[in-house]
């Protein structure tokens, strides 16, 4: 495993962003740890998009959730893999997590599919997500950027980590 790049914030940002990444592994691990300043919430919706492509219906993503309620979605038109974190009003010091693991995102002949755990703890809920997607892209991975959907910032201390695997 080889780090290929991460975004550390010492201050606000709108997004967090991994680019210029190379096509020398065999699969990319990306590691979200954020937290956003979303006032009059607990939790603020992501998408973690490729390439700058928040275009809805090239993502789609399938997953099961345990916490305050439980069950499986489906989501499709998204525009973004769905990562939750906390927001303003949620447990004060509580930051959200996000594990992806994306094989074969150096490919041109296939759509990039990939399978995550996302973890939050919002109020006295312990929430964890497991899931997948796709990308409908034969484009290579060479960006990843996670944006919060509700307008809101990433505070400090948030960061996005990307790792070479293979």
């Amino acid at each position: 495993m080889t780090l290929i790049g991460s975004q550390i914030l010492s201050g606000t940002s709108a997004t967090l962003d991994v680019s210029s990444i190379g096509a020398g592994y065999k699969d990319l691990w990306i590691q979200i740890y954020a937290r956003t300043n979303k006032a009059s919430q607990a939790t603020s919706l992501c998408r973690l998009t490729f390439n700058a492509d928040s275009t809805a219906g090239h993502y789609h993503n399938e997953f099961n959730y345990v916490g305050s309620a439980t069950g499986d979605a489906d989501e499709s038109n998204s525009g973004g893999a769905s990562v939750t974190v906390p927001a303003a009003t949620g447990t004060a010091n509580s930051f959200g997590i996000g594990d992806f693991r994306v094989p074969g995102y150096s490919q041109t002949t296939g759509w990039k599919l990939w399978n995550y755990q996302n973890t939050v703890f919002a109020g006295s809920t312990n929430i964890t997500v497991n899931g997948g997607g796709v990308w409908a892209s034969t484009a290579a991975v060479n960006e990843v950027t996670l944006t919060p959907t509700d307008g809101s910032s990433f505070i400090a201390g948030s960061q996005i980590t990307v790792y070479g695997m293979g």
